[in-house]
């Protein structure tokens, strides 16, 4: 089904950036660009290779999800327990205030003021880094409390490091070199499987994390959501959807280079385009996104770094052609790991621009159905059938029939240029002209399906101005 945006009075809106193949930007990851752009599905065991991996990072991300509410509870329930220095700053201060008397008291024996004068920039520099430790204490903890942290942007061992700052019991503040403010904690020790290495006693074995942890550390961590881009992103879109509907659609490229303006050329901020989704696009999922697109565009392995012609072993067939699926899967996995870790900020921002515009685009022409849903299970409801009820899917079904119905306008017709029965419904967006769709005023309001054939009339001859003339 379609996502709103299209405008069923002016029929073209399937027909601009028919020709995205050639225009730069990554092929969508929908069935039916599978058949018109690629021509060749994966092997049987790469596709499941495919599924597996996808259903291991949706698996690592909801524990991350999890893991994220977790830490949060935490850092919001011991707030204003964990903004205070501790004893140990308290005891740190105390014998650094001592020794600067005593060296005070030695200048002034001395009447030596250069050196009075010395302890006492020595004294104004201790007191505010530890004026600096609380304030950069409160900063962290602020940063949970406000929820505006990106769990999903963080890494694993990211999460683990806050998850045991809130709640270790075990932390304590150690003071390193120049008498800076560190923080330490024990953690189970682990064997080279990444299994607890157990005592005599069957009781895992503790080691203190090294080296310790600054709050600076702790807080160049932290990725903030992207939440104003995100909502720049938005308004973007409903422009492009406003231009699509007034006969002033934007060029690929336009679309590219205000997407690609948008997110920041910046590897943390870039994670949460990457991980998180802060322009709240229903269903994307980037991991998945990609592993479906290095089986369906052979172009994303060029625009990801690897040039297969360095590997002609890897024509398996020898028809002198490497084919996606004989790219090996260590390969694809790298490839994609690289990205998501923002391995090369220029390649992972043009590849989440151009997978943002695609997206976009498809908005734009009211063919949003081409966007893949990688989190279907988000639209069934306990004791539902399965059934897509939202208010984006009716919407979506009545644009489809608006779209139909629109057909018996002769302007309409003139913008598809020719095409049979047959295309035109491909266009709208159904498989074949024994499709049915759903009619809510059928049966008395009630509603009912009907057959799509008979709103179907073979296009004349466009006499006017085409959608292909604004790509030009």
């Amino acid at each position: 089904m379609a996502e709103t945006g299209g405008s069923a009075g002016s029929a073209n809106f399937s027909k601009i950036g028919e020709a995205s193949g050639s225009s730069g930007f990554a092929q969508d990851t929908s069935t039916a660009d599978t058949i018109s752009a690629i021509g060749k599905s994966l092997t049987n065991k790469g596709l499941e290779i495919d599924i597996e991996n996808k259903a291991i990072e949706k698996e690592k991300k909801a524990k991350r999800d999890a893991a994220g509410i977790k830490i949060s509870n935490a850092f919001i329930a011991m707030g204003p327990q964990l903004k205070q220095l501790g004893q140990e700053s308290y005891n740190q201060a105390q014998n650094e205030v001592e020794a600067l008397r005593e060296q005070m008291f030695t200048a002034i024996d001395a009447k030596d003021p250069k050196a009075q004068a010395d302890v006492m920039i020595r004294l104004n520099e201790m007191k505010t880094r530890h004026a600096g430790d609380a304030e950069g204490l409160t900063t962290l903890i602020d940063s949970w409390e406000s929820e505006t942290v990106s769990t999903d942007a963080m890494t694993e061992e990211q999460m683990s490091i806050m998850e045991n700052f809130a709640s270790n019991p075990t932390k304590r503040v150690v003071y390193g070199e120049n008498n800076v403010m560190m923080y330490e904690w024990d953690v189970p020790m682990l064997d080279e499987n990444g299994e607890p290495v157990l005592d005599e006693s069957g009781e895992p074995k503790m080691e203190t994390i090294d080296p310790p942890l600054s709050i600076q550390d702790m807080q160049d961590m932290i990725v903030t959501k992207q939440t104003e881009n995100g909502v720049k992103m938005v308004d973007l879109e409903q422009r492009f959807k406003e231009d699509f509907q007034n006969n002033t659609p934007p060029r690929n490229a336009e679309i590219k280079r205000q997407v690609a303006e948008i997110i920041p050329m910046d590897k943390k901020g870039i994670r949460d385009w990457l991980h998180g989704n802060p322009a709240e696009h229903h269903g994307l999922d980037v991991h998945g996104y990609l592993v479906d697109l290095m089986s369906k565009d052979f172009n994303t392995f060029k625009k990801l770094g690897l040039n297969v012609d360095d590997y002609p072993q890897w024509d398996t067939d020898n028809n002198g052609t490497i084919e996606g699926d004989e790219v090996p899967q260590e390969f694809k996995d790298n490839l994609i790991k690289n990205v998501m870790d923002v391995k090369d900020l220029e390649i992972s921002h043009d590849i989440i621009s151009e997978i943002y515009s695609t997206r976009i685009k498809n908005n734009m022409m009211g063919k949003g159905s081409d966007n893949k849903n990688y989190h279907p299970e988000d639209n069934i409801l306990l004791g539902d059938t399965g059934a897509d009820q939202s208010a984006e899917a009716k919407a979506a079904r009545l644009e489809q029939l608006t779209k139909l119905r629109s057909l018996k306008d002769p302007d309409v017709l003139k913008t598809l240029g020719g095409l049979t029965k047959e295309q035109i419904a491909a266009e709208i967006g159904f498989t074949s002209l024994s499709d049915q769709i759903f009619n809510p005023e059928l049966n008395n309001g009630q509603g009912g399906m009907e057959s799509i054939a008979s709103y179907i009339p073979d296009a004349k001859k466009a006499t006017g101005k085409t959608a292909e003339d604004y790509l030009k």
